[in-house]
This record gives C-alpha cells, structure tokens and sequence, in this order.
C-alpha cells in the first residue's frame, strides 16, 4: 500500500525554516530592547540617587559638591536621552522582525494547511481503496464457494 507523500514537503521545510530564523530574530531584537530598557531604568534610578542623596548629616552643603552632583545627573539625563533615542529605534526594529515574523508564519501556515487537507484526502481516497479491495475479494470468494452472487 503506497504511503503518503506531499510534493511540496520541501517548500514546507524551507517555510519552516524561514519561520524558525524571523522568531530567533525576534527574539534578538527584543532582548536588545529589554536590555535597553533596563539600563534606562538603571540610570533613571541613579539619577535620582544623586539628586536626593546628601553627603553625611552636616546641614552645610558644599558647594563643590552640589557642582559635581549636578553634573554628574546631567551627564546621566544625556545618556538617558541617547538611551531612549536607541529604544525608540530598537521599537521600530522589533515591529518590523514581527511584522516579518508574521508574514513567514502565515506561509508556513499556508502550506500546512494544504498538507492536512491532501493528507485527509489521501485518506479518504485509501478507505475507498480498501473498501473496493475488501468488497472484490468477498464477490471473489462467493464466486469460488459455489453460491450465485444477488
């Protein structure tokens, strides 16, 4: 009994393939986005560090001190900034990998689904197969026992 086969098994496999490289660089882009955001959230948070955090418990405040506190929260609000430029960039990365990860799933998909529905045929075919077989070797067999077939 000869099995099933679909023909475009191959275009298949590429599909898949293509669908496995387009998540994995998904999956890069938006761990560059995480970690991106992590490092906003980091500098966020030592900025604001800076700013409350007086040197000892003296009420008097050096000026020197107040100066290097101050440029030093500036300097991380401009790599804040650059920070959230790149995540704004990495944003339009990821929705372009997903926008190219959805159009190589919807292929692969595509051709799934034509595989299922040739392989349910090709079942469908085999029990009329069968069927028929099953049905010639029972009037066979009445022939060969001496009874008239009605």
């Amino acid at each position: 009994m000869r099995s099933f086969t679909f023909r475009l098994q191959s275009i298949l496999d590429i599909r898949r393939h293509q669908e496995d490289q387009r998540r994995l660089e998904l999956g890069e882009v938006v761990s560059r986005k995480s970690m991106i955001e992590a490092e906003i959230r980091a500098r966020s948070g030592t900025r604001t560090t800076v700013l409350t955090v007086l040197p000892g418990e003296t009420a008097s405040v050096d000026l020197a001190y107040r100066s290097l506190q101050a440029a030093y929260a500036l300097r991380l609000e401009r790599e804040i900034a650059a920070l959230e430029e790149q995540l704004v960039q990495v944003e339009q990365e990821r929705l372009e990998a997903a926008t190219r990860y959805q159009q190589a799933r919807q292929k692969a998909q595509a051709l799934e689904k034509l595989r299922e529905r040739r392989h349910a045929g090709f079942k469908v075919t085999r029990k009329r197969e069968e069927q028929l077989r099953l049905d010639d070797s029972a009037i066979h067999l009445r022939r060969n026992s001496g009874h008239a077939v009605q």
